[in-house]
């Protein structure tokens, strides 16, 4: 009788499983932030698709007034193999709040709060400087993981970023 309790528990893990195995458009998928210390190892796994990076922090309010506005984007994402990254700069410690804020605002795609070394890495992509940038910042990258875009449009302006894209789209042809 005990293992018909534990059946829908292995079930549900087993598709969880699967889950994580296999992306899907609806998927929130947490980055480990110790296993990356510089943006082209964080980008490593996403080559082969232009990637729209979100760098932000949950004491941000400009950074979380952007995340009301992302549903066009993410359509836009969804339907044409655009990856969305985004970048936390807050501190381990606030990982809780972190989360909470990415599910409220189903924020799908790749998430990660970037460890000090990452973060001096990006700053010194963006602008040469080991300081920080301000946030928030958007970042286009190429399908080979490159920053083709460094000041990128905000999602409030989701038709100006849209044309960006298929700007990029184009050239690529």
């Amino acid at each position: 009788m005990k293992n018909l309790f534990l059946f829908p528990f292995f079930l549900l893990l087993s598709s969880a499983i699967t889950a994580q195995q296999k992306p899907t458009d609806t998927d929130i998928i947490y980055l480990e932030t110790e296993s990356y210390n510089s943006l082209s190892e964080l980008t490593e796994n996403l080559k082969g698709d232009y990637v729209f990076v979100d760098i932000w922090a949950t004491w941000c309010a400009p950074c979380i007034e952007q995340f009301e506005q992302y549903d066009a984007v993410k359509e836009f994402a969804k339907n044409n193999d655009v990856k969305l990254l985004y970048i936390s700069i807050d501190r381990q410690k606030h990982q809780n709040k972190w989360q909470k804020r990415i599910e409220k605002y189903a924020l799908t795609g790749y998430h990660i709060i970037a460890n000090r070394t990452l973060q001096k890495d990006l700053w010194l992509h963006i602008h040469n400087l080991e300081t920080r940038v301000e946030i928030p910042h958007y970042l286009i990258l190429d399908k080979e993981g490159k920053i083709v875009v460094k000041e990128a449009t905000k999602p409030a302006e989701s038709a100006a970023l849209i044309q960006k894209f298929e700007e990029l789209f184009s050239t690529e042809k």
